[in-house]
């Protein structure tokens, strides 16, 4: 049994083993487990907790999944959600959470965040399981940017500009 829930400060440790757990894999965040520090995460956090939303999937063992987005600044920009993550737990993946937590996601930001709307992210061009979600979520590729991400084998990729206006 799974809950989705907005996320506190409280939850900073949990996510903190989390997102270190994520990276570990290797694979779906962009920074590696040694880049995973206390102070990123609080920081984050923070700017969620102050211009955006970030939730959390809890299973029976804890912390299993976050999103988070925020608007940047300056306000021109504060329409908008940007900066997004989502991590899901290795052994969690696969079995729809990552959609489900999207689509609480999104049901709270039209709900609770009447002045947000466009939602905005990255991913990978080789991240297919991703790019399929975001479809199925309505996210629009909006752009790209050519050999954004150096893979660790030194090769090159690009990230997709992806866009959700509500």
């Amino acid at each position: 049994m799974t809950d989705i829930r907005p996320a506190t400060s409280a939850d900073i440790d949990s996510l903190y083993d989390l997102y270190r757990q994520v990276a570990r894999q290797g694979e779906g965040l962009a920074r590696t487990e040694a880049e995973i520090s206390r102070a990123y995460i609080v920081g984050f956090v923070a700017q969620a907790l102050e211009r955006g939303l970030i939730m959390v999937v809890e299973g029976e063992a804890g912390l299993i999944g976050s999103l988070h987005a925020y608007a940047p600044q300056p306000a021109q920009f504060g329409h908008c959600l940007s900066d997004l993550t989502i991590a899901l737990s290795p052994d969690a993946q696969g079995m729809g959470l990552g959609q489900q937590l999207f689509e609480a996601y999104i049901a709270r930001v039209r709900g609770q965040l009447s002045h947000i709307n466009r939602i905005e992210l990255m991913c990978r061009e080789s991240n297919i399981r991703a790019l399929k979600l975001y479809d199925r979520l309505g996210f629009v590729t909006e752009g790209r940017l050519k050999n954004r991400v150096r893979r660790p084998d030194g090769s090159f990729e690009d990230d997709l500009i992806l866009g959700l206006c509500l």
